[in-house]
């Protein structure tokens, strides 16, 4: 695999567990 990909799949993968995390984050602010 290339280092392009590599970094293209790390991004990916960075943005679905920050929007994962996210929500909870932010809902245990409001509490």
């Amino acid at each position: 695999m290339s280092w392009v990909s590599f970094i293209a799949l790390f991004f990916a993968t960075w943005w679905v567990v920050l929007f994962a995390v996210l929500p909870f984050s932010l809902r245990t602010q409001d509490e």
